[in-house]
């Protein structure tokens, strides 16, 4: 579970002075519903059950380039867009960069010690937005019934070795059955996915398909010693999965591409169906996920 945090005020005498560390603590828990996820170490903030901001430890994606020592004092900021993203890393005067183990993230990096170079107004914008882009306009208020609102996700299940086909769908078909799946520590949306997200399974080449779909039943955590013993593999920790439902046969990727890009414009599309996608979890809009889930329902229904 994660703890609510005192709100505290966002209003600062002299928004023009140079920008704090400090003050990105003040401006998000000044936001309406911030709180800290539970157990984050550094600091990680969220808005209905979703991270916007947090504090990332030295990963080796992101090092100095004369040293090699890896940063300590990044701060990863989401932001509502690819195109937002690709907007802020093209303004030279902004401070914010990004690595190649967020490709595909809306999310943009920022050093602690380069926060000075913004004003404190200018990074209140920079903190807000991050919020927004999670909890949306209404986000922090409950939706009817009191459900916050679900992301969507893609858990991709890529073939590292020359495995045939036929053995992938099987350690897929198997995780499925434990209803587990694991999620690598240095995954980007790891803070992010919570209990009752929805997620597409996909599977890369050689199958390039989705093979099924289902409920997130947790956020990421560590096996338990039962768990850990269940599961076919080394992994430590991940989500558990419920309302499993395995499609056979499966949708290939390019009957998904036909519904979402018909008219082929869209490069970010054609780029993940032509290459596969680059990271293990992918998130997704929910017409993307529902122009899935709407192949095998409508081939079911030919059917009968």
């Amino acid at each position: 579970m994660s703890s609510e945090l005192p709100r505290t005020s966002a209003e600062s005498a002299d928004g023009s002075r140079r920008a704090t560390v400090d003050d990105i603590h003040e401006i998000a828990r000044s936001l309406p519903g911030v709180k800290l996820a539970a157990d984050s170490r550094p600091t990680v903030y969220q808005v209905s059950r979703r991270s916007f901001l947090f504090f990332r430890n030295p990963r080796p994606d992101a090092v100095d380039p004369t040293t090699g020592e890896r940063y300590a004092d990044v701060i990863v900021f989401w932001v509502d867009s690819e195109f937002e993203k690709e907007a802020m890393l093209a303004d030279t005067s902004l401070p914010f960069f990004t690595t190649p183990h967020f490709d595909g993230h809306a999310s943009v990096l920022l050093r602690g010690s380069r926060v000075g170079e913004l004003t404190r107004d200018e990074l209140a914008e920079f903190v807000e937005r991050a919020w927004l882009s999670r909890a949306g306009p209404e986000g922090h208020r409950p939706l009817a019934g009191g459900a916050p609102p679900l992301t969507y996700y893609l858990l991709n299940f890529s073939n590292k070795g020359s495995v045939a086909a036929r053995e992938i769908r099987e350690k897929v078909a198997t995780l499925l059955r434990l209803k587990m799946w694991s999620v690598d520590t240095g995954e980007p949306h790891r803070a992010a996915l919570a209990e009752g997200d929805n997620a597409l399974i996909y599977v890369g080449a050689p199958l390039r398909a989705f093979v099924g779909h289902a409920r997130l039943a947790s956020a990421v955590r560590g096996w338990t010693p039962a768990e850990a013993e269940t599961y076919p593999g080394d992994s430590r920790g991940g989500v558990l999965l419920a309302d499993v439902e395995e499609w056979d046969p499966p949708v290939p990727m390019h009957a998904v591409v036909e519904r979402i890009d018909p008219t082929g414009s869209n490069p970010y599309v054609q780029v993940n169906a032509r290459n596969g996608f680059q990271n293990g979890i992918v998130q997704i809009t929910d017409h993307e996920y529902e122009a899935v889930v709407a192949v095998p329902a409508e081939t079911a229904k030919s059917r009968d």
